[in-house]
This record gives C-alpha cells, structure tokens and sequence, in this order.
C-alpha cells in the first residue's frame, strides 16, 4: 500500500503478554492500515539492531506521531501500576505525557479487557480519560469507526485528493459494516477449523441482513426527495457491502469443498420475502442488491467450477410471499424489474436507456470480474429459465455483449466431452443425446420468446449463436 504524507500515523502501545494477544493487536494493526492509517509497531518497526526502549521513547515522543494507541489489558495494567518490565518504561513516557503535555489527546487508551466487576482495566494515570472499548467483540465495529473517527479528526485541513479515508468517517450517518470484520474472521476460521464453516457463513449472512437493514427507507423520507434519486443513492451505499459479499463466496467456494449451497438460497429467498412489495419503491435497492449480487454468485460457481451448487441454485423453487399468498418460483423472481430506475428516473431525466439498472451494474463493476463474466452467467440464467418456461428471466447484460463480440468461455467449452460430463446436470441432462435434445429445446423456446418480442428493438442472441450444436462432445 502507497502512503500519502497527509495519511495520520499512529503509534501502538502494548504488553506482550501471550501470543493470541499480541495476533489481535497485530489484526488492530493491519485493520487501521486498510483505512489508510499508518501504524508504528515494534513487530514491524523496531530493527534487529535497534534498542527496545530507544524505539519506544521515541515513538512516544515522535512529533510526527499523531496518536498513541494504549491497548490495556489486565497485564498492562498490572505491570503499569507496579511498574514492571518493559511496560513500566513505557507507561513512564506516557504517564509523563499524560499529566504534563497540553497536548493529551495524543493518547488513545483503548481497553481489551475488564475486571470482574466490569470496570475498564486501564492504568491508574489513565482512570479519568475517555477510552475505546473493544473489549466486546459484537460492538467491536462500532468502537472501531470511533477510533478510527478519531485518528482522522485529530487532523485538521485534509487536503482534497491525496489520499482516500474510508467512506465512512466521511458521512453523517455512516453504515456499520459489521460484514467487513466477519469476512475476515470467516477467512481466519476456514484454514484453522473447516469443520464448522456452515456456521461461520450462517453468522457472515446474519451481520449482512444486518447491515441491510441499516439502509432501510421510511416513508418521511419520500416526501423530501425524488424517489428514483433516492433509490439511486441507496444502491451507491450498497456496493461495497456487495463487494464484501463478493469477497465471501470467492473465498467460500475456492477453497473448501462442501458448501451447503441452501444456506445462500435461503438467504435470497428471505431478502425476497422481506423486501419483495409490489405497492412500493422504497425497497427497490434491495431488490436491485438481490439481483447485482445473485448474478456475481453464479459467475462465482461458474470460475470456481462448482457447477453441482450450480445446479440446485437454478432448480430449487424458492416460496416468496406477496401480498399475503404465498408462491413458488424458480430464480427468475431474483431478477425484478426496477421501476424507480429504468421507467421512473429513466424517463424525469430522458435518458432514453434500454436498462438504467443495468448501466449502473456495469458503472459499479466489481473490481474482481469482468463484465463479460455477468454476460456469461446472464445468459446461461436466460437460457436455463428457458428450459424450464416458468418465467423468463430477461438478460440485460448482453445488451453491451456485441460491442465487446467475444466468445463466452461457459459455451465455447460445450465442444469438450469432459466439460459436458460437469456441466450437463445444469440442463437436467444425463448422456449426450439428451443434452443436445435440451440445447434444440431451448432454442426452440428462445425463438417463441423472441415473437412475443416483435416490436422490441433489441434481440438477444440465441445459444446457437454461441455452440454449433453438431459440435457438441466433439473434443475429448
């Protein structure tokens, strides 16, 4: 990572008590330097030759440290009071500091611990001051927004442009991303105990809701703005928790190797159950959100080759309630129509757009994928609902595919025997007869569906388009 000279510097004071604490102040210390804060610390600064108390003396004292970070635990605050070890020099900086620099908010005393009775274990020249409790790990987010708020505000002229603090001390309302931190813990437990990843992405999926929920819409709002402006804004607010779930399922399906696939299916169908309400507008960056992320989860499997979960996502039946009745659907119902955008907004501002939704997924690319991956899985979506004549699910995306006249590597690959041995249980199919017997089906319907279409001015491309059908198992 590239610093900027106007990144705040921080320095952090600890006692090595044990080692699973010095890996959490080590996880504090590369969690700040993602929010663009560099961090002095003796495991990455001091040098081999270098003395210990030398390093520590002149962190405390660095002016160009603009804050010290005190993590307190029961041990430093034991070997702090009776002056003990490497930590009662230390402490005698900063006592001195404390008591005698005008300059007090230098020092951030953030608690890891309490005593029994529940008070902040904190050195005795530290009782009075304000601290940063992250001694609960399920309000450590919000402590760390505050910490991190208070690193950034301890500067005051930010010059524009020179470097990116995260969005979030930026807004007055900011969205706790509790995801953030769960990514990482999912990431951290998947190597070291793969026995109970099913309830690690149950607890992951549980915080998204959350976080979700966070940017619900109340009706006074509506009456201050335009309605599509409003959805518009939402669905900006939404892209990194989608990137964050983007970042789940990349980890999720590359590296372990039974994933209970119903624990995401069920989490889409509660986002429909919750946020699918045809009388209103005000929960269509919900449904936009379920229709952004369901298209780079099946682009996922596909670069993963996980094409069994594949499979059980697109032929599940998904129970979704409207207006108080109850309906079974395949993954169509996935793919809502956003009237806010591409009627609404389309239209106030004459933009004369095919899909303004979709130019905004491509707009907000996830850095991750390319747009002809959602072109492919779009379309293997499109085709699939064809299959199953339930209810066609239409493929934008490929509205920008002939400007890019690539071949899609899903279909290309059809031509393989071994690749149609993995992937024909998408098409229900089980020998090669009957695999091309599903290709001509869908064909077929695609055609019908096409005439339905007659006074469309965009024409979606066939799967012949993309597989010559006497081609199919053609190499081994």
């Amino acid at each position: 990572m590239v610093w900027s000279l106007n990144s705040p510097k921080v320095f952090i004071s600890y006692s090595r008590n044990d080692e699973a604490h010095q890996e959490r102040v080590l996880h504090l210390a590369e969690r700040l330097m993602s929010d663009w804060i560099i961090v002095m610390l003796d495991k990455r600064n001091l040098k081999t030759w270098q003395d210990m108390y030398d390093f520590m003396e002149q962190m405390v004292k660095d002016e160009e440290i603009d804050h010290v970070l005190v993590i307190s635990d029961k041990h430093y605050q034991k070997k702090a009071d009776e002056r003990k070890w490497w930590v009662w020099t230390e402490s005698q900086l900063i006592s001195e500091k404390v008591y005698k620099d005008t300059k007090q908010e230098k020092f951030i005393p953030i608690i890891k611990e309490k005593t029994e009775n529940w008070e902040p274990c904190l050195p005795v020249y530290m009782k009075s001051r304000l601290y940063i409790d992250l001694s609960d790990d399920s309000k450590f987010e919000e402590w760390y927004k505050k910490l991190v708020r208070v690193i950034y505000w301890k500067m005051e002229y930010i010059p524009p442009q020179l470097w990116t603090p995260p969005d979030y001390i930026l807004e007055d309302e900011p969205v706790a991303m509790e995801i953030v931190q769960k990514n990482r813990n999912l990431k951290k437990n998947l190597l070291k105990d793969n026995q109970n990843i099913d309830g690690y992405v149950i607890d992951y999926l549980e915080s998204l809701v959350s976080d979700l929920s966070k940017l619900e819409i109340e009706d006074n709002e509506i009456k201050e703005w335009n309605i599509d402006d409003l959805i518009y804004n939402c669905i900006l607010k939404l892209i990194p928790i989608r990137d964050e779930f983007i970042e789940m399922i990349k980890t999720v399906f590359r590296y372990w190797k039974l994933v209970n696939i119903e624990l995401f299916c069920e989490f889409y169908e509660n986002l429909m159950n919750k946020y699918y309400k045809g009388n209103t507008h005000k929960t269509e960056h919900f449904l936009f959100f379920v229709k952004d992320s369901f298209l780079y989860l099946v682009a996922t499997l596909i670069s993963c080759n996980r094409y069994r979960e594949l499979e059980i996502i697109l032929w599940k039946e998904y129970f979704i309630s409207v207006n108080h009745r109850i309906m079974n659907h395949k993954f169509e119902i996935f793919n809502t129509y956003i009237e806010s955008l591409d009627e609404i907004r389309n239209r106030r501002l004459d933009l004369k757009r095919v899909s303004l939704s979709t130019d905004i997924m491509k707009d907000n690319l996830n850095k991750n994928f390319s747009f002809d991956n959602l072109v492919e899985a779009d379309m293997l979506l499109y085709y699939i609902s064809l299959l199953q004549w339930r209810g066609i699910r239409f493929p934008y995306t490929s509205i920008f595919y002939r400007s890019y006249s690539k071949d899609l590597p899903f279909f290309y690959k059809l031509k393989s025997k071994s690749y149609c041995d993995k992937v024909q249980w998408i098409f229900r199919a089980k020998e090669i007869a009957s695999f091309v017997v599903q290709l001509r089906k869908i064909e077929e319907n695609h055609k019908s569906h096409m005439n339905s279409f007659n006074n469309f001015y965009y024409d979606i491309m066939g799967i012949s388009y993309f597989i010559n059908f006497d081609k199919i198992w053609s190499v081994e």
